[in-house]
């Protein structure tokens, strides 16, 4: 199933067409070794079949269309990395 941003679930006319699932691949500049991880998103519509324009930790959100390195990216409060840390020292 397929919800836009609103929550709303889309279908018929109003689904976009295909879905592409992206991996992240680390190799060597000669391309004598090349490993796969286990990072993924799965993106639809125009998406679908466009990569990501930055890396993996670097999206800010599920299909990767924000990325921190954007100009005046900036994370939610409630995911900035300090409240995780705040949160398990104060359950520790």
């Amino acid at each position: 199933m397929l919800y836009n941003d609103e929550g709303i679930l889309m279908t018929g006319s109003d689904a976009p067409l295909g879905a592409g699932l992206w991996m992240w691949v680390i190799t060597t500049e000669d391309l004598s070794v090349t490993a796969f991880t286990p990072h993924t998103i799965c993106r639809y519509g125009d998406l679908a079949f466009k990569a990501p324009d930055c890396s993996f930790y670097d999206c800010m959100n599920a299909d990767c269309t924000k990325c921190s390195t954007d100009k005046d990216a900036q994370w939610p409060e409630e995911l900035k990395a300090e409240k995780f840390e705040k949160a398990k020292k104060a359950e520790g």
